[in-house]
């Protein structure tokens, strides 16, 4: 954030940050850092950080985890916005999400979605970027009178060429337009709505007493912008920039954005597994994906590619497999640091051999994109600031994307799919529905059980044998008769059954705990959590993560089973 507010002072146009609000996105997931309320309290006394940016932890907020809760409380305190991300929340969890302080939703699919958020008092940012497009299922709410005045544009993430060939709220505007809306409306929500939002108040509009902030356009159907007055200065004409000083950032500030792998050089070892993993769909046009089923290796013929997720920032060696479809790659691996929103190594091939070659380039390079075929890169776009950026010129940086847009497609990567903002998004765990992250974080902490009767499941999450804080045990058992199972020593408390589950304990053991037939149940060793030191007290909140979600697996598979014993007494 120090470096972006740096290179980004004195420009010939604003540029205003919202701070992130989940780094990393999931408890589940592995970033560069771990900020909490304190660390982005530290910068909404900046002048130009606006707010909290999308709070994507909608579970964390809507169950009270505190530290979710604290970073709004935080941006509140500051009379800062909060803008949201709830892809498809409904009902009292939505109604929730928004009464904890989320005051807008770009994430809106369709209609039914966007009404729902709106009824609640939700402003609604109407995304048309290269990867996910809205505007053409929510032109409604532009056309219409009563809702107009709580929208406004948003593209998310949008590819160079993009902006080069179509721009950026400009091509939204005559897109509306296009669509039927009304161009004074479409300008409203384009500028005066954003502003208004943001608490830019002397913005979004030409009046007295407002900035002068405008551009001069040729007419109010293609929106082609003639000139740009920044506080009254003439900075834009006949498609040429006016000189202004380059910003200045500081040498430590400098070298650390551009040092960010740390990572070992990678073989094709790394990249082997026979066990049967999670096949991701992906859905043209869509960053949203479905659960296609399990795969144990690849098939280029049915569309079945290996793909991994390589954690690059803290020298874990941790590497997430699974395997993709609908993405159409037939030879060679295409690699990106560009996977929202750890910005890991996101990695698709169709052998072990390039995957392993695609990654280490990706890290050669500092980061960036990469296509590659038997051990040769076909084309690159280095991205040397954070994995993220580049200080080359944007019609240069369009050309090497569009270079290696067309060695991805040429390796069969489908037409209607951008091969790198799309896939950029497969790592987002909170996009439904499957997503794949370095894993390790699960799987080094999920244990199974041994010595269980037949048909029994169970899992014992924990870290080292001195962690206590890692002490939590899922058990499921299919049969129609009841099980014992042996517990590790300590007093246990069952938290959970398939018939109670609540906040309070609901009984302690040891030794050894009886599971009903049909049934289940979630223990956590009885150790008081305020004793334990904070570095333990940290991994609480990523195991109670992992125990919701195997206890939710669990939960299914037991309403599932009751549905068919109560089906056959029924027959």
């Amino acid at each position: 954030s120090d470096y972006m507010l740096c290179a980004t002072e004195g420009l010939p146009l604003d540029v205003r940050f919202m701070i992130p609000s989940c780094v990393p996105a999931s408890p589940l997931d592995e970033s560069g850092a771990n900020l909490d309320y304190r660390d982005v309290d530290s910068f909404f006394d900046h002048p130009r950080v606006l707010g909290l940016a999308e709070m994507m932890n909608f579970p964390g907020i809507i169950s009270g985890d505190s530290g979710a809760v604290s970073k709004i409380v935080a941006s509140q305190a500051h009379h800062k916005k909060i803008d949201g991300h709830a892809p498809g929340l409904k009902d009292k969890e939505l109604n929730a999400y928004i009464s904890a302080g989320v005051y807008s939703d770009h994430e809106c699919a369709d209609m039914d979605d966007a009404m729902a958020k709106l009824r609640l008092g939700q402003f609604i940012m109407i995304r048309e970027g290269t990867a996910a497009k809205n505007l053409e299922a929510l032109i409604d709410l532009v056309k219409s009178p009563k809702y107009f005045d709580r929208c406004m544009f948003c593209t998310d993430d949008k590819h160079p060429s993009d902006l080069l060939e179509k721009g950026h709220i400009d091509y939204i505007c005559r897109e509306a337009v296009r669509r039927g809306a009304d161009p004074i409306q479409t300008v409203q929500v384009a500028c005066l709505h954003a502003a208004r939002y943001f608490l830019l108040n002397n913005r979004g509009a030409i009046a007295p007493g407002y900035l002068a902030d405008f551009a001069i356009v040729e007419d109010l159907k293609d929106f082609h912008v003639l000139t740009v007055y920044k506080k009254g200065k003439l900075v834009y004409e006949n498609g040429k920039v006016a000189d202004f000083p380059a910003p200045v950032i500081p040498e430590h500030l400098d070298k650390k954005a551009h040092n960010t792998f740390n990572l070992p050089v990678l073989t094709a070892a790394d990249f082997a597994e026979k066990r049967a993993k999670g096949v991701i769909g992906m859905i043209p046009g869509q960053i949203i994906t479905e659960d296609r089923g399990y795969a144990d290796c690849v098939d280029v013929g049915k569309d079945i590619l290996k793909m991994a997720v390589i954690e690059r920032h803290h020298f874990t060696r941790h590497i997430g497999i699974g395997y993709l479809s609908g993405y159409g790659l037939k030879a060679g691996a295409v690699a990106t640091s560009v996977a929202h929103d750890s910005h890991n190594i996101i990695c698709v091939g169709c052998n072990d051999e390039d995957m392993a070659f695609a990654a280490n380039r990706i890290t050669q390079n500092r980061g960036g994109i990469v296509v590659v075929r038997d051990g040769q890169v076909l084309a690159e776009l280095p991205l040397e600031i954070a994995g993220l950026m580049t200080a080359k010129p944007l019609t240069e940086v369009n050309d090497l994307l569009e270079n290696a847009k067309a060695a991805a497609h040429s390796l069969g990567v489908s037409e209607g799919i951008d091969p790198f903002m799309t896939l950029s998004f497969m790592s987002l765990p909170v996009i439904p529905t499957l997503r794949l992250t370095t894993g390790e974080a699960v799987r080094e902490q999920v244990h199974a059980i041994g010595g269980l009767d037949p048909n029994v499941v169970g899992f014992h999450l924990r870290g080292s044998a001195d962690d206590p804080a890692a002490a939590i045990i899922v058990l499921y058992n299919p049969n129609r008769t009841p099980t014992t199972v042996q517990l590790p020593g300590g007093r246990w408390n069952i938290c959970i059954t398939d018939q109670t589950a609540g906040t309070e304990t609901l009984l302690s053991v040891e030794g050894g705990v009886s599971v009903a037939p049909i049934g289940a149940c979630v223990l956590t060793l009885v150790p008081v959590t305020a004793a334990l030191p904070e570095s333990e007290q940290k991994k609480l909140p990523l195991l109670l993560g992992v125990t919701a979600a195997v206890t939710a697996a669990v939960g299914g598979a037991v309403a599932l089973l009751n549905h068919k014993r109560r089906k056959e007494k029924d027959d």
